[in-house]
């Protein structure tokens, strides 16, 4: 967990190891990582839906804004599962890469070994900030994967 006042975007990098995250599969994943925008869209079902809509193209990360939503607990574990389910129901995504949510009050960084096929608890977190309400400040120069 790391609490807003301790990551800057544009200056704190989250760096992950090729070896352990990136792949040269599917468009590969090293160096700064792209993320596509998935907003906030009267709920959290038609938000979801729009996630599908966006992994249609495949990217290396996708940001989703559910505020109000439960990230933690049960109910966290549920839409992490949601999650999972829309990203693999998309045509394209596919490959490993992230997934950074927020609920209007802090934000996560999601790790997916493999966007196309979906399994309960495969979604892996990597990073709580707390504070952070926007995850959509998070950008490609933020999270990096370096080679081994």
């Amino acid at each position: 967990v790391i609490a807003t006042a301790n990551f800057v975007s544009g200056t704190d990098k989250f760096v992950f190891k090729f070896s352990g995250f990136g792949e040269s599969e599917n468009g590969g994943l090293s160096g700064p990582v792209s993320i596509t925008d998935v907003p906030f869209d009267t709920n959290e079902s038609k938000t979801l839906t729009n996630l599908t809509t966006a992994a249609n193209t495949d990217r290396e990360a996708y940001f989703v804004e559910l505020t109000g939503s439960t990230l933690t607990g049960d109910a966290g574990a549920a839409l992490f599962n949601s999650i999972d389910t829309k990203l693999a129901a998309g045509d394209a995504a596919a490959g490993k890469g992230f997934v950074i949510v927020d609920n209007g009050t802090n934000t996560k960084i999601l790790f997916d070994s493999n966007f196309s096929a979906a399994s309960d608890g495969s979604l892996i977190e990597i990073a709580t900030i707390t504070g952070l309400a926007d995850g959509g400040t998070i950008s490609d120069q933020d999270l990096v994967v370096v080679p081994t």
